[in-house]
């Protein structure tokens, strides 16, 4: 007698942005750049410059994974029950405006753990990448997520 697994199934999240998401982008950035500013011999203009581009990085990585206004800020994505993922891109540029979604692999670099998920996919040549703190889905989903992704790569 042959068991249905449970992962068998169809699974479809949306991604929301939650304040831990912002933290995850803002803390490494701030950590480095109050260590460039304290424990550095530059000339304080040079701190100024690596200041505001650090400035311009949290800017663009909270657009991109908190604001979700990027080309490639995935939104939303599927796992059909064949095992196909798909990806919805709303402001990704299109040639026809008649379908959003995008055909991905999920890669072998993703990570999960106890408080963190983040998904990395390619499709139609391009990476995208998603950022699921725990907050962001209620405790069971979170957990059933981690045990697909591990139950999928091992």
């Amino acid at each position: 007698m042959i068991l249905e697994s449970p992962f068998s199934g169809s699974l479809r999240l949306n991604v929301v942005a939650t304040k831990q998401t912002a933290l995850l982008v803002i803390l490494p950035l701030l950590f480095i750049g109050i260590s460039v500013g304290f424990f550095s011999q530059w000339h304080w203009l040079f701190s100024v410059l690596v200041t505001a581009l650090l400035g311009m990085t949290a800017f663009y990585f909270l657009k991109f994974h908190y604001w979700q206004q990027c080309a490639k800020s995935v939104t939303e994505f599927n796992q059909d029950e064949e095992g196909e993922w798909s990806l919805l891109c709303p402001n990704l540029p299109r040639q026809n405006s008649q379908s959003e979604w995008v055909l991905a692999e999920l890669l072998g670099s993703s990570f999960s753990s106890t408080w963190l998920v983040v998904l990395n996919f390619k499709g139609e040549g391009k990476h995208f990448t998603v950022i699921l703190p725990a907050d962001s889905l209620d405790s069971d989903t979170f957990r059933r997520l981690r045990v697909r992704l591990k139950v999928l790569f091992s």
